[in-house]
């Protein structure tokens, strides 16, 4: 399992740390970070991957894929929480929401998403 992030002319490949892998909608490499626009557009991003992978610290060893679900529907610090809901205090230009949450079990060929904010979508189940 790995994931790449990409500019236009590159890319990098993101290796899981301790058989996880976490990736919200900021760069994760050094090496794009530097020109990474997400501090003044989603500032909440950097927020929202360190309180996943607490919450992935708090219970690894048993981690489960319901779990995982409901890590993502998580609302700790809201409105800047995994689960994102439009917060009309934001200018509409900035204003997101969850669109798609996804948990993955390589091992198992399954891959689970939730269509809209987790908490109010269920998952859907894929098997390859």
């Amino acid at each position: 399992m790995f994931g790449i992030e990409s500019v236009s002319e590159d890319h990098r490949v993101i290796r899981p740390q301790e058989d996880v892998l976490v990736h919200a909608n900021h760069y994760e490499t050094d090496k794009y970070r530097e020109g990474d626009w997400a501090h003044l557009v989603l500032p909440c991003t950097y927020a929202r991957g360190t309180r996943l992978r607490e919450l992935i610290a708090e219970h690894y060893g048993s981690l489960t894929p319901e779990l995982m679900m409901k890590f993502l529907a998580d609302h700790e610090d809201h409105p800047n929480s995994i689960c994102r809901h439009v917060h009309e205090a934001k200018p509409e230009e900035l204003a997101s929401e969850s669109r798609a949450s996804l948990v993955m079990v390589p091992a198992e060929r399954t891959m689970y998403v939730s269509f809209g904010p987790p908490c109010q979508n269920a998952f859907v189940k894929y098997v390859l």
